[in-house]
């Protein structure tokens, strides 16, 4: 699904036909249309903290450092695994890059923050995503940045329970501490 399509969607979530025209006129500039797009960019950062879509480079490590520039062009990267010959290698993170011990080749497993995502295009969010739920967030976002926090506590509701449906339920448990 394109960034178009799920702003129409939520549009009609929120009964708002300025909106709507506007989206099916095409009309980018328009106050309502960009509003919706920042409120689409923020629900698709949300989403992609929650349910990470996992992504990997290859890449090379120069004086054992690995660039985020290497492994992302833009937004913000949270680095799962760092693999070398099909071995988890032990690494660290700070604002520079990854740090490992030793040069070469390593391939980077990593979930990326959607916010920089191309509207027009298809969206980069997980399979277990719903558009319903990517809509109401959106609509809920558009609700906060409109002033209209009533319509938004709605569509947060809506929102939270397709959420805790994709969510793993706890299924160990573990018992309490006991002293001897």
């Amino acid at each position: 699904m394109t960034g178009y399509q799920l702003a129409e969607q939520s549009a009609l979530l929120l009964q708002d036909r300025l909106l709507l025209n506007a989206l099916q006129n095409e009309q980018t500039e328009d106050e309502y249309a960009q509003k919706i797009f920042r409120a689409l960019r923020d629900a698709l950062s949300e989403v992609s903290r929650d349910f990470p879509v996992l992504q990997s480079a290859d890449v090379t490590a120069k004086n054992r450092t690995i660039p985020y520039s290497d492994i992302c062009s833009n937004g913000t990267v949270c680095v799962k695994r760092v693999v070398k010959c099909g071995r988890d290698v032990p690494f660290t993170t700070d604002s520079n890059g990854i740090y490992v011990r030793d040069d070469g080749n390593y391939t980077v497993v990593y979930s990326a923050d959607c916010f920089f995502a191309d509207l027009p295009g298809e969206l980069p969010v997980s399979r277990e995503v719903s558009v319903p739920m990517l809509a109401h967030l959106t609509a809920r976002n558009y609700c906060i940045m409109c002033g209209r926090p009533d319509e938004a506590v709605v569509y947060d509701s809506r929102y939270d329970e397709y959420a805790q449906s994709l969510r793993i339920k706890r299924r160990a448990h573990v018992p309490a501490r006991k002293f001897v």
